[in-house]
């Protein structure tokens, strides 16, 4: 009997050490900045090559550095795709704290800006989701310019 609870109590230690090991991993992720790597740049690039291109404002949740740096490095990628980017990006203070990830906003959905389309299907083809939505009536938008948001790591 007590080889048999010696046994169980060893498993239990040992699938709480596999747990501590997963949330080690998991907080180590969420630790390390976004990056665009080479080969997503050059593919980003290659795919906006034909595509309309215009005017975009970056934003970035304020207080935030990694979303700032990111929301840098995707205007400066942009840029060098031929959209008119507004840099440096802005922080902006939002009640969507614990949003994560890119937002794309537009000024309504009855004039979509062309270039909001290509940009989030190329954002999509390496990897970074952006769904798009009409931005809020408190924060005025031209109808020809594409707002990314680029919130915190998810």
């Amino acid at each position: 009997q007590e080889v048999a609870r010696f046994q169980v109590t060893v498993a239990e230690a040992e699938r709480k050490r596999a747990d501590a090991e997963r949330a080690l991993l998991e907080l180590q992720e969420n630790l390390e900045p976004r990056v665009i790597n080479g080969e997503q740049r050059e593919r980003f690039l290659f795919l906006m090559e034909p595509l309309p291109k215009g005017k975009i404002e970056m934003r970035f949740a304020a207080g935030n550095g990694e979303a700032s740096r990111f929301a840098s490095t995707l205007g400066e990628m942009f840029k060098e795709a031929g959209c008119e980017v507004e840099l440096p990006a802005l922080g902006v203070n939002s009640a969507t704290a614990g949003t994560v990830g890119i937002a794309l906003r537009i000024k309504d959905n009855k004039a979509i800006p062309p270039h909001s389309v290509s940009l989030q299907k190329a954002l999509e083809r390496i990897g970074i989701e952006s769904p798009a939505q009409v931005e809020s009536a408190d924060r005025p938008l031209e109808s020809d310019v594409v707002r990314v948001y680029v919130y915190g790591k998810g």
